[in-house]
């Protein structure tokens, strides 16, 4: 949560106003993360005035002008990450954080600081790897990811103690429903979902006696993330002819 407000703080500082605060942006912070997917056949102009980057320009003078700003694609992998990070506004940022307050204490204080945030970091990058499959064309920032894989993780850890789960299943449709009307990644959300599944699905179905083996199913997600990203690439390159 911290270094989710931090981020905030500071990509708002560095407009020198404080406009960040409450509208999208284009500072640098913003351009260095916001894009995690790469858009084919990129024109100037094409996302001028659109909610997500209102000077286009901010792109090219960031990156440099080469044919493309370098999105996922062309090797900023590391967006993939950063856009977990970065939230357009003040009130997406708050809303995640909220979510993240009412339901990450508890999880944390039971899986521990180093489990719950390997959880949380995976199911973020689930999300982006999913918006790099399925809506690859698009610009997307947010924690959104991450907290739909803490709401995945939730769902096994409460069927394995027998908790009810139905609250929980009207919030996580309550959520996705406010995709018709708000513009928001279902790819990214659909995408945390599933990788705090599997995520709970190895905490979960571990012998407790063999809690070691935790990380040895962690480490196969990310690999598995790693791979598919990079079979994404290629097909993007035969493509566009992106590299």
């Amino acid at each position: 949560m911290g270094a989710n407000i931090a981020v905030f703080i500071l990509a708002a500082l560095s407009t020198g106003t404080l406009a960040g605060l409450t509208t999208a942006g284009t500072t640098p912070l913003h351009m260095f993360g916001a894009e995690i997917g790469y858009l084919p056949g990129y024109q100037p102009g094409y996302l001028q005035g659109s909610a997500i980057f209102t000077d286009t320009h901010a792109i090219f003078d960031l990156f440099g002008r080469t044919v493309t700003a370098p999105f996922v694609a062309a090797g900023g992998y590391y967006r993939m990450i950063t856009s977990m990070f970065l939230h357009y506004g003040l009130i997406h940022l708050g809303f995640n954080m909220l979510v993240l307050w009412m339901f990450g204490r508890a999880l944390e204080h039971d899986l521990g600081p180093a489990r719950f945030f390997t959880v949380y970091m995976l199911s973020g990058l689930t999300g982006s790897v999913a918006v790099y499959f399925f809506s690859y064309d698009t610009a997307t920032a947010g924690a959104s990811g991450a907290v739909y894989g803490l709401f995945g993780l939730l769902i096994l850890v409460n069927r394995k103690l027998k908790r009810d789960n139905r609250s929980l299943y009207i919030l996580i449709g309550l959520n996705l429903a406010l995709g018709f009307f708000l513009p928001v990644s279902f790819a990214g959300h659909i995408g945390g979902l599933v990788g705090g599944l599997i995520c709970g699905a190895i905490l979960t179905f571990t012998p407790r006696e063999r809690r070691g083996l935790h990380w040895v199913g962690f480490a196969v997600l990310l690999a598995a993330l790693a791979v598919a990203t990079f079979i994404q690439t290629g097909i993007l390159d035969n493509q566009y002819d992106i590299v």
